[in-house]
């Protein structure tokens, strides 16, 4: 092969390259206790169909609707601080565990899921949405349990 086709292939190859780098830039923003995130103690986020970010920390949970966070904690009706994540099922419920147990959010605060035997959510439990509709799935201290619409709330019955 010529040298100036091989150059000039050479030459395509990294103009092609730089140019699909560009396409992918992602802009990164920090946020903290200046901002309003007062626990830097992250364990998870989900986001609602608003476009709502909901941050489960050391000291509660956090929404962020893109201009500021708003803490939710025992006032609230989270009985623990410590919550080990946020999800959001399929009917747009947020939901939040902790070792005091599973709660959903309605009409700005938190509610407990009713439970003969103790929801104590630690590190490796988890919750989810099942694809039966209107039911969710929790794995906790190895038992599964099926969470269910009861009455104007949610109950926790081994699976």
């Amino acid at each position: 092969m010529p040298r100036r086709v091989h150059t000039a292939l050479l030459l395509c190859a990294l103009l092609l390259a730089t140019g699909s780098s560009r396409a992918q830039r992602y802009t990164f923003k920090n946020y903290g206790q200046g901002q309003g995130l007062d626990n830097l103690n992250i364990q998870a986020v989900t986001q609602d169909r608003e476009k709502i970010l909901w941050i489960a920390t050391q000291d509660g949970v956090f929404r962020y609707d893109g201009y500021r966070f708003t803490p939710y904690g025992r006032a609230e009706g989270l009985p623990a601080a410590y919550i080990e994540a946020v999800t959001i099922d399929p009917n747009n419920v947020l939901w939040a565990t902790s070792s005091a147990g599973a709660f959903f959010f309605r009409d700005g605060s938190f509610h407990p899921v009713a439970s003969d035997i103790p929801l104590n959510f630690k590190r490796g439990s988890s919750v989810a949405s099942s694809s039966r509709g209107g039911e969710m799935l929790a794995n906790v201290n190895e038992t599964l349990f099926s969470i269910v619409p009861s009455g104007t709330g949610w109950r926790a019955v081994p699976y």
